[in-house]
């Protein structure tokens, strides 16, 4: 009867363990969540809210005017953009590539911004739009397509990427 009480507390004791050991890794995981949800809450969220093309005209670069904005709780730091406007003949497949942002925040170019709620770029295009093409966005035979990436750090020092692409015809413009 003694060996059966004590092996009944071995068990008891066994299970009690396993108990415990399960709650505390379901403890560590919610832990780990709750962290995670915090640093997200946390987070930069930088957006493209407006996007417009200046002017189209003959022999006449193109400017876009751009409109980050910054839907997180925290500013978003040492950030760097890169976009290029070109002209389709039909829709693409999928976004213009622009580079990865290591490769963009070490351009000799590259700005570094530090933005709280809103920040507005402008670009342009390297070389004018020729009377053709302008005749073309005109008769909407073809597209405009403005794309970029902005790449920044968080609060954290993650680095975020943020495509963007704006496709349309004379009426984007």
């Amino acid at each position: 009867m003694r060996a059966n009480n004590h092996r009944t507390g071995i068990i008891i004791s066994a299970l009690a363990l396993v108990v415990s050991v399960c709650a505390a890794t379901f403890s560590f995981l919610q832990m780990q969540t709750s962290k995670d949800t915090a640093q997200r809450q946390l987070r930069a969220y930088a957006i493209v809210s407006k996007a417009k093309l200046k002017e189209i005209a003959p022999n006449t670069i193109p400017e876009a005017r751009i409109a980050f904005d910054n839907v997180g709780q925290t500013p978003a730091y040492n950030a760097s953009w890169t976009a290029g406007i070109n002209v389709i003949p039909a829709l693409p497949e999928g976004v213009t590539q622009t580079g990865d942002c290591a490769e963009i925040m070490s351009r000799p170019e590259a700005t570094h911004w530090y933005f709280g709620k809103e920040l507005f770029a402008n670009k342009w295009r390297y070389t004018a739009f020729s009377p053709a093409e302008v005749k073309a966005i005109n008769d909407a035979t073809v597209y405009i397509l403005f794309t970029g990436r902005l790449c920044y750090a968080d609060i954290f020092q993650k680095i975020i990427t943020q495509i963007f692409a704006s496709i349309g015809s004379v009426a984007m413009a």
